[in-house]
Parts: structure tokens; C-alpha cells; sequence
């Protein structure tokens, strides 16, 4: 709610108080804008010479400037002006807590903020602030670069998103692990083979004779399958 206040000697004499939005038009009371008006979110309530701008729920699109005026003793005209602005929180939109750099390539760490007005976004490892020196480090809109990933790239880092304008700052905590490419992996260990040997035997029977006689007979090869 906007108070608008003449500050003169003799209220009585104040007349055509009136609030008018960003687009130069005036705001009527909620009676007027409820008999076919077509913006019910903010109307006027006038007594004893203050009138109230009252919002029943701000919205973006309401941002700007508003100016109160009047004429006092019919010939002196009185205005007075304030400017709203819409605050949106800090919002952390895409920023992963895990990500994955592939070694010798470049990678963008991604960390993807809103707010409103727009947040000013720094980067830090190991509390030290990390800057663009165009050799291994870019800070983006939306991230930081790194021109080649290498092993010691890996690590924790930090995306704080401040709003100078508000006082607010968020941090947001970025794991990094670096990643070998599919050609720089170990190749995969060849299974031993297994090769069939076969051991040549003859199988022996013996069988009794009628009169008690033992017999021996070759009767074929017997198979045993080795590895080796």
C-alpha cells in the first residue's frame, strides 16, 4: 500500500487527489473499478485528505513509477512520485551437486541462477575467488569454462549468486569428479583360453571263466579332457 499525504496548512483545501500508474492512468477507487473496470489488483481509499494505493497482490508487470497528485486552493498543483520495483529470489535454475569433465577436453561447470534484479555470480575452490585469466579459467553467464580438463581439476567448488540490491547471496556446492575418455581406458584383460587336451588310454576289463580263469581284453579309449 502507497500513502499519499498533502502537507499544506489548510487540508480542506486540497482537491482532484488522484493516483496514477506507470502508464499515466489513474487509479479509481474499488467501487469504480468493480462497475467495470478491467484491474481489480489495485484501487484507491481516500479519507481526510490521504489516499491509499492499494495492491491486492503485486505483480511484475506493476512495476515502476506511481505519482500522486493534487491542486491546492484550486491553482497550485502537488505531486509527488515513488517507484516500485519487484524483487524475485534467488533461484538456482540447473546447477548439478555432481558433475562429470572428461579429462583433456573443455567443460563447462554448470550453475544456471535467476533473480530479480539480476544476480552478480562468483565462482570459488578452496575459498579462493576463482577469475578469468583466459589460459584455464572463463567465468560465463551460466557457468565456468574450463579450456582442458585435466586430473587436478577435480574437486569441490563454490557458485555463490549475490543480489547487491537486496544484500542476499546464496552458495551453491559443485562436486566435480574428472572422468578418462572411452579411448584412454584400460583395455579389457583376454580371458584364458582353454584348450582340450585329450589323454589316449585303453580301458581294461577283466571277467571270470567258467573254470575260474581270469581274462583281460582291450576294449577301446577312454577320453579326459585337461586344461591347461
Amino acid at each position: 500500500m502507497l500513502t499519499c499525504i498533502a502537507k499544506v496548512e489548510n487540508t480542506k483545501l486540497i482537491s482532484n487527489m488522484e493516483w496514477r500508474d506507470p502508464y499515466d492512468r489513474v487509479v479509481g477507487p474499488i467501487k469504480s473499478m468493480n462497475k467495470g473496470g478491467d484491474n481489480t489488483d489495485m484501487y484507491t481509499e481516500s479519507q481526510n485528505g490521504i489516499l491509499e494505493l492499494v495492491f491486492n497482490s503485486l505483480k511484475a508487470d506493476q512495476a515502476g513509477r506511481y505519482v500522486c497528485t493534487a491542486t491546492y486552493a484550486n491553482n497550485e498543483p502537488l505531486s509527488k512520485s515513488v517507484k516500485i520495483e519487484i524483487v524475485d529470489p534467488i533461484t538456482f535454475t540447473y546447477a548439478p551437486i555432481y558433475q562429470y569433465p572428461i579429462i583433456n577436453e573443455e567443460y563447462t561447470i554448470q550453475c544456471q541462477v535467476t533473480a530479480r534484479p539480476p544476480p552478480i555470480v562468483t565462482w570459488y575452490r578452496d575459498d579462493v575467488p576463482i577469475l578469468s585469466d583466459g589460459n584455464q579459467y572463463v567465468v560465463e553467464t551460466h557457468g565456468l569454462k574450463i579450456f582442458k580438463v585435466q586430473q587436478s581439476h577435480e574437486g569441490v567448488y563454490r557458485c555463490r549468486a549475490s543480489v547487491p540490491e537486496t544484500g542476499s547471496f546464496f552458495d551453491r556446492i559443485i562436486n566435480v569428479e574428472v572422468h578418462k575418455s572411452l579411448e584412454e581406458k584400460e583395455p579389457l584383460r583376454e580371458e584364458k583360453k582353454i584348450t582340450p587336451i585329450i589323454d589316449t588310454g585303453l580301458r581294461r576289463e577283466t571277467s571270470k571263466t567258467f573254470d575260474g580263469k581270469c581274462s583281460v581284453s582291450n576294449t577301446g579309449f577312454v577320453g579326459k579332457v585337461l586344461a591347461v
